[in-house]
């Protein structure tokens, strides 16, 4: 084909694309080659549509001159009867260079087979495949292949489209890799996290160890120690002096605030070893037993307590209690020198309730508003409020647990107020009506409406 003249190449593509278009005359080809025949739309009764131009060989010439995608026209035995540039640039060879050879001779050989099965089953309908052909450099490169089978008066022709599949299958690629990791990844969380799980259920574990270790192992020798020192007081204490007495009592009293020490502690572990579930509670209801438990501190105290309307919600009934239990007797406890005032109030904020607990009392540092919920703290002696100082930082573990948080807003003589915030459910104002009307029962009598 090199020795060719370049007027005898131009003759023979000529030769080729009129053959091509001639046997590709069927409006249903593959490639769209058609008559130069003006045809008319069937008259089916409705109106009348104007006859529609076909396009002429120079126009369907310049079309498939610009295509970026390969067009070939096949002999019944793959010879290549026509060629558009869009093909010779795809595998970066001469036009001439594809004019006359066979389609399989540009075939990588490891797909010969997917070719001859492409060109088999395109007898019978449209067929598509992914084949990689050799560019000049020898580089094979996929493309999708659309081959269909076209007759006519003249011999068969086989018209095919070759569509660049490289960008396709980098994508793809790279989805694959990145599906890949993304499973690896959940693999490795899931694992992360069912180990996760089993470290908290040997946490869990760990803690019910320890609450009994707390209550039994740890008591015995404290139990022993406070027993003996009765005995040394009750036995000789008339042999001892008022110092060595002294010191006696002050051990005791320091056994004593252990064992409280060790019930709060175990009472701490207790929040995640024995809570409930989550149930429908209705917060009035919790306020009226955690006053019928404080009814000796309220009296002797003299404590007036007001409260608002409280909301339905989803909680742990008996941690809640406790919350209220611990912020009434807070109140009660850190008064001073007026008797003690709690006023209970709800405020709905987007999805949640914020409660409020405002006392009168002696008030709190800034510096120590976070710090008071740490267990064990305490910012006063216990000669002046006895206390472990675990209540608080039971509180905050509660909150939490139920979605919420809890923070006190405060200033030293200038009283309390401690909030915290439980998530809202849906169905609550159908319950409001129910809180309302609900007339208040004996246990309610420290409890005044807000003025």
């Amino acid at each position: 084909m090199a020795g060719r003249g370049k007027g005898s190449e131009r003759a023979r593509e000529k030769d080729c694309y009129e053959r091509s278009t001639t046997d590709f005359a069927e409006p249903q080809s593959a490639v769209g080659f058609a008559s130069h025949a003006t045809t008319s739309a069937p008259d089916l009764g409705g109106p009348q549509r104007a006859p529609t131009k076909v396009l002429g060989e120079d126009q369907y010439r310049a079309l498939l001159d610009q295509l970026t995608d390969g067009v070939v026209a096949l002999s019944e035995d793959g010879v290549i009867l026509y060629a558009n540039p869009g093909f010779a640039w795809l595998l970066d060879i001469p036009l001439d260079k594809a004019m006359g050879s066979k389609m399989e001779d540009f075939v990588a050989k490891d797909d010969a087979g997917q070719y001859r099965a492409l060109i088999v089953s395109s007898s019978e309908s449209l067929s598509r495949r992914t084949v990689h052909l050799r560019s000049n450099a020898g580089i094979e490169i996929p493309f999708l292949l659309s081959v269909r089978r076209v007759s006519k008066a003249g011999p068969v022709v086989l018209c095919g489209v070759i569509s660049d599949q490289t960008e396709r299958i980098r994508v793809e690629e790279k989805l694959r890799r990145t599906n890949e990791e993304l499973e690896r990844r959940v693999a490795e969380r899931t694992e992360n996290l069912e180990l996760a799980n089993l470290n908290l259920a040997r946490s869990n574990t760990e803690l019910r160890n320890f609450a009994y270790v707390a209550s039994h192992d740890l008591k015995e020798p404290l139990r022993t120690i406070s027993g003996f020192l009765e005995i040394l007081a009750m036995d000789y204490g008339d042999r001892l002096d008022d110092k060595a007495r002294g010191y006696i009592e002050r051990s005791v009293r320091a056994s004593s605030r252990l064992h409280g020490m060790i019930d709060d502690l175990l009472s701490f572990s207790r929040l995640e070893t024995r809570k409930n579930a989550f149930v429908e509670v209705d917060l009035q209801d919790i306020l009226t037993a955690a006053l019928h438990d404080l009814d000796k501190e309220v009296n002797d105290n003299h404590a007036k307590i007001t409260v608002d309307k409280l909301p339905v919600v989803h909680a742990d009934d008996q941690q809640m209690a406790l919350v209220f239990r611990s912020l009434i007797d807070n109140g009660i406890k850190f008064h001073g020198k007026s008797p003690p005032r709690i006023d209970i109030s709800t405020k709905r904020k987007g999805d949640e309730w914020i409660i409020t607990f405002k006392d009168n009392g002696i008030g709190i540092e800034p510096a120590n508003h976070e710090r008071i919920f740490v267990m064990f703290t305490r910012l006063h002696s216990w000669d002046q409020y006895p206390g472990n100082g675990i209540g608080l930082a039971m509180c905050k573990k509660i909150i939490e647990r139920h979605g919420g948080r809890i923070w006190v807003e405060s200033r030293k003589g200038k009283g309390s107020s401690f909030k915290f915030t439980l998530p809202d459910h849906e169905g609550f104002l159908s319950k409001m009506a129910r809180i309302e009307s609900k007339p208040p029962s004996a246990a309610d009598a420290t409890v005044e409406p807000r003025s």
